[in-house]
């Protein structure tokens, strides 16, 4: 039975900070590359892409998607979460800031995604590896919860920003400062005492 197994009960995961930053962190984490996603093929036309360029861009997200989900797992294998995590997350910042500040779409959606191929794989291990297998799926749920309310708002603010402000360049900035913040709660990140 799972109550053999080490860890934490949901009850005990909720009464931790470290529970609380975790989902924090994946909220705005979604709000972002959900945003991001979504909203690229318009963010892409606002510049001029045509809609053949909008489709190869997607399908090169598509790849480093895969790429990121390969890269991301093999890089928690050989280094300590609490680095990868952070560093990792901060991809979408730097994707934000470049389309924002001109035309590095390319370089831009490369590593967005990188970083939505490696989010739920980083939100499982992180799950697992600080509160222990107990209760993993139950707390996990939590976790996946958050992120998919985060997919949720991330279209619309960013949607609405643009209808308020004729561009999604303030979006783009609200999303790095999004990313800043989830990559530093991820630092913060330590398996709560003793389970």
């Amino acid at each position: 039975p799972h109550s053999t197994l080490p860890g934490r009960s949901v009850g005990e995961a909720f009464r931790t900070g470290v529970f609380w930053r975790l989902l924090v962190a994946f909220f705005l984490i979604s709000v972002v590359v959900g945003g991001f996603i979504v909203n690229l093929p318009a963010m892409l036309a606002d510049r001029g892409t045509s809609p053949a360029q909008a489709a190869q861009a997607l399908g090169l997200m598509g790849i480093a998607i895969i790429v990121g989900r390969l890269t991301v797992g093999a890089l928690v294998d050989r280094f300590a979460v609490r680095v990868i995590a952070p560093l990792y997350i901060l991809l979408p910042a730097a994707s934000c800031l470049l389309l924002a500040g001109g035309d590095a779409a390319p370089v831009a959606i490369i590593l967005v995604g990188l970083a939505a191929g490696a989010e739920v794989d980083l939100l499982a291990y992180l799950t697992g590896h600080l509160f222990g297998m107990r209760h993993y799926a139950r707390i996990y749920g939590w976790g996946l919860a958050a992120f998919s309310a985060g997919a949720g708002v991330g279209p619309g603010f960013a949607g609405w920003v643009h209808d308020v402000s004729g561009s999604y360049v303030d979006a783009l900035y609200a999303f790095a400062a999004m990313i800043a913040v989830a990559s530093a709660l991820l630092a913060t990140l330590r398996p709560p005492e003793a389970c």
